[in-house]
């Protein structure tokens, strides 16, 4: 939590920015790749087992196979869900940002600042029952549509609605200050509000 929160705070370099959301990308996005490590490993050690036991009697080289299968299914699991867990979007009153950081080894930023966009369109996506159900969608980001200069795209986020209505709200704040264009369409017309989102135990971070 300390480090979601020292992260949080490095991100706020504007004078008075305030974090208004912060989201990780939906469950489902590590749970799938989870399923399918899950099914290949336990094909690998029934193809192992009917190679070494029942073909080929061989105890030591089952066991090897075996080991050997579970450290990479535990590798590769571990991967998507660290990959999952330290990529996280942030709406903040003066920017957007898409970062992905992993502690004492990597880290790398995406982040378009509100007061530098002209006029921008924001799409909200949900494709398909499956992920109606789920409340899962992207939320694209244009910006300077006529020319299609640039796009930013927020991929795979629950509550997509209401995080498109609180990018609409900044964008919306930014373009009263600086009286530029702003081209806003949602799906869903309900006015969800502003949110800032507080997580246990602490003023800032990521869920």
């Amino acid at each position: 939590m300390q480090k979601d929160e020292k992260f949080l705070n490095g991100i706020l370099t504007l004078p008075g920015e305030e974090v208004l959301v912060a989201k990780r990308q939906h469950w489902l996005t590590f749970v799938t790749p989870l399923f399918s490590i899950t099914s290949i490993s336990l094909l690998f050690v029934f193809s192992s087992f009917y190679l070494f036991i029942i073909a080929f009697f061989s105890p030591i080289v089952f066991i090897s196979s075996i080991t050997a299968i579970f450290l990479l299914a535990s590798s590769l699991a571990t991967k998507s869900i660290v990959d999952w867990y330290f990529h996280v979007y942030v709406i903040t009153d003066r920017k957007i940002l898409e970062a992905s950081y992993v502690p004492m080894f990597s880290h790398s930023i995406c982040d378009v600042l509100l007061d530098q966009v002209r006029c921008t369109e924001i799409d909200v996506n949900i494709n398909g029952i499956f992920n109606e159900l789920l409340n899962n969608g992207d939320i694209s980001v244009s910006f300077d549509r006529p020319t299609h200069q640039e796009e930013f795209i927020i991929k795979s986020i629950e509550n997509p609605k209401e995080i498109g209505n609180i990018l609409g709200h900044a964008f919306a704040s930014v373009v009263k200050e600086n009286s530029n264009t702003l081209w806003y369409r949602l799906k869903d017309k309900k006015n969800f509000g502003m949110i800032k989102e507080i997580f246990p135990n602490q003023s800032m971070g990521v869920n």
